[in-house]
């Protein structure tokens, strides 16, 4: 079955996202999602009932450490009395926006 996609439900989706469309882009929108919203179609008629679910194809994991407080990690007092403007603790730095 073919899927079709109306003009106003087009017009919709471009309200929605906030952008502007010629009617000539609004048919050719029109054309593209239905086409896009078939393909879907077709997707779910797959039989993936013998297939496991995975969330990423590399199998790779992200390496993560606990964090540790020691000499490899920079003094913050040190790098404070290195600024050259500080005030109350913080680096203080030039106004870089301007209204």
């Amino acid at each position: 079955m073919s899927k079709k996609i109306s003009a106003e439900q087009v017009e919709r989706i471009a309200d929605l996202s906030r952008i502007g469309l010629s009617e000539e882009e609004k048919q050719k929108f029109q054309e593209d999602l239905g086409s896009v919203l078939n393909y879907i179609d077709k997707l779910q008629k797959v039989d993936v009932s013998g297939v496991d679910a995975i969330a990423n194809i590399t199998g790779l994991h992200n390496q993560v450490r606990e964090d540790e407080n020691g000499s490899s990690h920079a003094d913050s007092q040190m790098l404070m009395d290195m600024a050259p403007n500080k005030k109350d603790g913080y680096v203080k730095v030039r106004q870089v926006l301007t209204k």
